[in-house]
């Protein structure tokens, strides 16, 4: 989620709808993610808003598909009156009156339309509306809210205001997520200008103790009956705190779960424990604008755990990303923005999200060049390790950072010889639509490909030795967010096993062979 902070003497109203998760392609655990129906029309959300002059909101686009179900889609964004950038932030002209918000979808031309209409200046806050005024969720969901000001002139608009929740935890743009405990918990939005505000009631249905997935137990029977296999690995359960378990701020060794979140929530901490619908509870990392720090990476928060040195090891790692995940930088860095959330063995910068659109699976460490020739294994899609793109509509890599979610990577890396080495890739979905999958379902790319990377680098003239002792992740962002931003992701569990131990822990030894 984006934490803004504006200091503007004039209303600001900022509405998120990111409570509509991005939907599957098919309906079922069995089928496919990705947008596998075309797009049939896009609807603009809101449809209509009322904004004092100069005031801000953000707009988005909804497309339904021919096989029924509904995605975000990126659209080219024009307005009649105001200005609306490329990611539907639209400013009101300083002048009265009606003016049009159009989307065109950039690849069937479909188009929809949001009427503004735009109060005089010198109008002012006079009351709030926080909506839905009650809501009954179960512990560990999410719900958007929005506030909506009457203005002196007797009209509405859409206003910005500070959120608070008694219990569970909201975000700056009225993202809340529930507590497991159950219960009844009041959301309160307060314009700060003005002083009006309003209460939401929040019913919560508590979570069942108890309901942690055994498959991602650390202390599940395939590890217990197989000493020695798990390398290394957390599934977080059991602990009341992330202290001390491996996060720390950028590149140096300074403690992230003490470090309070610049314009992140109140209480916040660059590592913290959080609850979880499906995981009981995970650590949530933040990364920041750099405004509490610029030195040795500063804005970032890393994991990393060392572990004895294998020929083979398979890794897993779950994931949840905020809405707005991604690899973006301020303007005042002038390197290459990337992400890299999974660093593993000799194979650097594994998984990384780059240039703020795709995720690339790197075939080469960052340093030490291995000489030889790298190649595709026989059964590996050929798009070059550039594995999900988001720039493109109805994007599989949109839906991953974009869904609330939870994804899990695997590899496979292997030192077959001193002069060969292999790694494959894959990505999966774990949960859709409020509910663990049965098994877990490989990610479709835009192109109908799996999500999946699998190469070999031959004739090595530098044996890289052992897969490498040690697993980062989120490792090294580069560059630090525009200013009074902050986002988030949480780490699941994750494992590391010695393949010639367990050989096929997932069922996946034999594909892309």
């Amino acid at each position: 989620m984006t934490y803004q902070m504006r200091n503007h003497s004039r209303t600001r109203a900022l509405l998120l709808l990111l409570a509509l998760p991005l939907m599957g392609a098919c309906g079922d655990d069995g089928g496919p993610v990705g947008p596998s129906g075309q797009v049939l029309d896009v609807g603009v959300q809101p449809s209509a808003a009322v904004l004092v002059a100069d005031d801000t909101m953000h707009f988005s686009a909804l497309a339904h598909l021919s096989d029924g179900s509904q995605q975000t889609v990126s659209v080219t964004w024009s307005a009649s009156g105001g200005t609306i950038d490329a990611s539907g932030f639209y400013t009101a002209p300083h002048s009265a009156g009606t003016y049009e918000v159009i989307a065109t979808h950039n690849g069937t031309g479909v188009m929809d339309t949001a009427v503004v209409t735009v109060s005089a200046p010198g109008v002012t806050v006079v009351g709030v509306n926080v909506t839905p005024s009650t809501v009954d969720l179960q512990g560990g969901s999410n719900q958007a809210f929005t506030a909506t000001a009457t203005l002196s002139d007797n009209s509405t608009a859409g206003v910005n205001v500070t959120w608070t929740a008694s219990g569970g935890t909201i975000t700056s743009s009225g993202f809340y997520t529930a507590p497991l405990t159950g219960g009844t918990y009041e959301i309160v939005g307060l314009h700060t200008a003005s002083g009006a505000a309003d209460t939401s009631i929040v019913n919560v249905t508590a979570v069942a103790p108890g309901t942690f997935p055994q498959q991602y137990s650390l202390t599940r029977p395939l590890l217990q009956n197989n000493p020695g296999a798990l390398l290394v690995g957390e599934d977080w359960q059991g602990i009341t705190s992330v202290m001390g378990r491996g996060f720390h701020v950028g590149s140096g060794v300074q403690e992230a779960a003490d470090k309070p979140v610049p314009n992140g929530p109140s209480g916040a901490r660059r590592a913290e424990l959080v609850q979880d619908q499906f995981f009981v509870q995970t650590p949530r990392l933040w990364y920041t604008d750099g405004s509490d720090g610029m030195t040795n990476n500063y804005w970032d928060t890393r994991h990393s755990r060392s572990f004895p040195a294998v020929n083979r090891a398979w890794f897993r790692a779950l994931y949840r990303f905020s809405p707005d995940f991604n690899a973006r930088v301020s303007g005042a860095y002038n390197g290459n923005p990337a992400h890299k959330i999974f660093y593993v063995g000799s194979a650097h910068r594994l998984i990384q999200v780059a240039n703020t659109n795709d995720w690339r699976v790197m075939s080469d460490p960052e340093s030490d060049n291995w000489g030889g020739s790298t190649s595709l294994l026989p059964g590996s899609p050929s798009h070059g390790g550039i594995w999900l793109e988001a720039e493109a509509d109805g994007s599989a890599g949109n839906e991953v950072w974009g869904s609330s979610e939870w994804f899990e990577v695997i590899a496979l890396q292997e030192r077959v010889s001193a002069t060969h080495y292999r790694v494959r890739v894959w990505l999966r979905q774990v949960t859709r639509n409020g509910a663990l999958l049965s098994q877990p379902q490989i990610v479709i790319r835009d192109n109908g490909d799996p999500a999946k990377y699998g190469f070999e680098r031959t004739g090595m003239t530098n044996d890289p030795g052992a897969v490498a002792g040690h697993i980062q992740l989120f490792d090294n962002r580069n560059g630090w967010l525009p200013s009074g931003e902050a986002i988030w992701a949480q780490l699941g569990p994750y494992e590391v096993i010695d393949a010639s131990v367990i050989p096929d822990p997932y069922g996946l030894a034999s594909d892309m062979l």
